[in-house]
């Protein structure tokens, strides 16, 4: 997943702390790191793909899953590459020194890779960071030009949110339809996970955070001075989150789910503000919970709304990650990594 609101809770990295200040690069941070996080991979993708088909009545699912129109899926795929479009493009505006966008949104396929290794979206900070700087910034401009991006991200998805929250209140979709089996277990597992990977974070973090905060507050002003870079970063984040948001939408649709956008763009964004302070990888298994949860609250049948996040999460998480290795290879190989 491109860098977005998933790297907000931990943010980028100290230069006086941050694995990528050794004289190792990011390919060997992140291998080390890797068998660290196999255990919760391994237990969410057992809570997740063993559970949700379960609470979506594993016969409708299936049956949702051989009716499904898989050409809408294929639309899914594409919102999902744009995302990694945007996400290129949100760097370059933050970025004080020009890069190439070819180059730059094959460094954002990268980070779906590395995220799937390190949680709070440490990884693709870490592969941002080091790709700034083999661009010729300076490790502190690195690391003020990641935080810039990770402090407009959370800014814009809050404003996204309160917004998507009213808009959806106004249509009175919410609650609507009853409540399906299931779903006590499905909201437990999100706020254990929510608050466990809060927990971790309040231990963790680090005396500067705040300082970090307003320095990328006091840079994020610098770039509205600049209509071009500010229209850069701040469409890359909108754009990386209604390209999301679209494919949220198609995949529940591929498998016969009817949702507004209004409750699309509401689950999408709630969801993801959870799975980010999940101490999973890239949210897995609690985004998963917490969207199937706010899409059939907001009306959706359980076994399209099990069988659409699912497409959902393997058109932006899985097929991403695996495509993001040969990227991360690839850039390794330039000397770009």
């Amino acid at each position: 997943m491109p860098q977005t609101f998933s790297d907000a809770l931990h943010g980028p990295a100290q230069p006086e702390t941050a694995p990528l200040r050794h004289d190792r690069g990011a390919p060997e941070v992140l291998l080390r790191f890797r068998w660290h996080t196999f255990g919760w991979i391994a237990a969410t993708i057992v809570a997740t793909y063993v559970l949700l088909p379960k609470i979506g009545q594993l016969g409708q699912t299936i049956r949702t899953l051989d009716d499904a129109q898989w050409q809408w899926f294929a639309g899914a795929l594409a919102m999902s590459a744009v995302t990694y479009a945007t996400a290129a493009l949100t760097v370059l505006g933050a970025s004080p020194r020009p890069l190439a966008f070819g180059r730059t949104m094959n460094v954002q396929l990268a980070t779906s890779f590395a995220n799937l290794l390190m949680p709070y979206g440490l990884g693709g900070t870490a592969i941002n960071e080091r790709y700034l700087e083999r661009c010729g910034l300076a490790r502190t401009t690195a690391v003020a030009t990641v935080a810039l991006t990770v402090t407009t991200a959370v800014a814009l998805h809050l404003i996204e949110l309160a917004g998507t929250g009213v808009w959806l209140g106004r249509t009175r979709l919410m609650l609507t339809a009853a409540l399906p089996s299931g779903w006590i277990l499905l909201t437990g597992f999100v706020v254990v996970m929510t608050a466990l990977g809060i927990g971790i974070v309040i231990m963790l973090r680090r005396p500067a955070w705040l300082t970090e905060v307003r320095t990328a507050l006091g840079a994020m002003a610098g770039i509205l001075r600049r209509p071009r870079r500010a229209a850069m970063l701040i469409g890359g984040q909108l754009g990386t989150n209604v390209a999301y948001i679209a494919t949220l939408g198609i995949s529940v649709h591929a498998f016969g789910g009817h949702a507004s956008t209004a409750l699309v763009a509401t689950v999408f964004l709630g969801g993801s503000a959870l799975g980010a302070a999940s101490p999973t990888p890239s949210g897995l298994g609690v985004i998963e919970a917490a969207l199937v949860t706010g899409l059939m609250v907001g009306g959706v049948a359980s076994a399209p709304a099990v069988a659409g996040v699912l497409a959902y999460r393997l058109a932006t998480f899985w097929i991403p990650a695996a495509a993001g290795f040969i990227s991360f290879k690839s850039l390794q190989h330039q000397r770009l990594l």
